[in-house]
């Protein structure tokens, strides 16, 4: 075969033991071209790898250690306690998680352990001293799905957020009506607001009259005793003499049952009254007895008085001082004014004919607090 060029030669991807390749040794003298198999070539590079300690396979030269050095290392590793440790159980690896029903969980100490309970499907994580829950399977905590609906078993549940529930009435804050069945019992001394409409009192008899009974008894309806009601009346609109006249029958007659009796024997009848108006028709305006304090001054409620012709009063100081009534067509506006100077220790009445819509009250202290303070006014109908 004739020599040609390395460039010209066939490329060969494979080595085999017995292909020969050429080769010059520089080891000869002079230097010498020989020929070496594959097989030479594969021990030659075999025999110096197990020495290499950088640069195999692509690797970097602080990661690689010859086998001696590898020998050396994992001795020391093995010598490290807290390196290395003999595994006695599956529970004793930090971060193995391990599975079982709860009631299998082992006792807490190792720090780091997880265990899964397959029954409550809770994640517990041990943190050396108690099994910590970390999470929750979602079947677990949907109440719809739970077997035990009372929630007995919830823990660190105060009575604020867990308690038994009444049912003895409906909440209706939506406006929609409360079944009767609903509502408990309440006393009615448990309502303390609002008055009853008429609308909302019992029924009672035809012909009859509701007659209290006294404190804590229930009234009872009975037949009119017109004598006897109309005596009371008359009783206390006077001083407690009336005197009743009968024009015909006599005297009202009692125990009226019949319909149109009553009405009979008022028209056949004349009752006269004496009867002081001036006197009955009369109301406190104000009135103040708290001792006031030097300079200072007291003013009434304003007050509507146009039912009324007068008002009236008295007033009792130990300090010097001076009362005033004063009247107002707009409660703004206090136009008419009569005053009258009050020496300590001497008492006065006073009486003004009122002309405004609104009077008040006012008086005003000397120079020294007092210790006793008296004063009332009165709203008279006639004057």
């Amino acid at each position: 075969m004739p020599d040609q060029r390395i460039s010209e030669l066939i490329e060969k991807t494979t080595l085999a033991d017995t292909d020969l390749m050429p080769m010059v040794d520089i080891e000869a003298t002079p230097d010498e071209t020989k020929k070496i198999t594959g097989a030479n070539v594969k021990a030659q590079v075999l025999a110096g790898h197990k020495d290499l300690t950088t640069g195999v396979h692509g690797v970097g030269a602080s990661t690689v250690c010859s086998e001696a050095i590898a020998d050396s290392k994992i001795t020391t590793h093995k010598g490290d306690a807290s390196a290395h440790h003999t595994k006695t159980g599956d529970n004793e690896v930090y971060g193995l998680v391990a599975a079982g029903i709860a009631a299998d969980k082992p006792v807490a100490g190792i720090a780091g352990r997880w265990y899964f309970s397959t029954d409550t499907l809770i994640l517990s994580r041990d943190n050396g001293n108690a099994w910590i829950e970390m999470a929750r399977g979602e079947t677990a905590i949907r109440l719809a799905q739970l077997s035990e609906k009372s929630h007995i078993s919830l823990t660190d549940i105060t009575a604020n957020q867990h308690h038994n529930q009444s049912h003895d009435h409906s909440l209706a804050a939506d406006g929609s009506p409360i079944a009767v069945a609903g509502v408990p019992s309440l006393d009615t001394a448990k309502i303390t607001t609002g008055r009853f409409a008429m609308g909302r009192m019992p029924d009672g008899p035809a012909d009859k009259l509701l007659i209290s009974q006294g404190a804590g008894v229930d009234p009872v309806y009975a037949d009119p005793d017109v004598s006897d009601r109309m005596a009371r009346i008359l009783g206390q609109l006077t001083d407690g003499t009336a005197v009743i006249v009968p024009t015909k029958a006599g005297q009202l007659p009692t125990g009226l049952t019949t319909a149109g009796n009553l009405k009979q024997a008022i028209q056949e009848t004349a009752i006269m009254v004496p009867f002081d108006f001036q006197a009955q028709l009369r109301a406190l305006h104000a009135s103040i007895t708290t001792a006031l304090a030097a300079n200072a001054s007291w003013t009434s409620t304003s007050e509507e008085v146009l039912n009324f012709g007068r008002i009236t009063g008295t007033v009792f100081a130990d300090v010097a001082g001076t009362i005033y009534v004063e009247q107002s067509p707009d409660n703004t506006n206090w136009d008419v004014v009569d005053s009258w100077s009050v020496a300590a220790n001497a008492g006065i009445g006073f009486s003004v004919e009122l002309v405004a819509r609104y009077v008040r009250v006012r008086f005003l202290n000397g120079a020294t607090a007092q210790t006793t303070f008296r004063l009332f006014s009165y709203k008279r109908v006639m004057s």
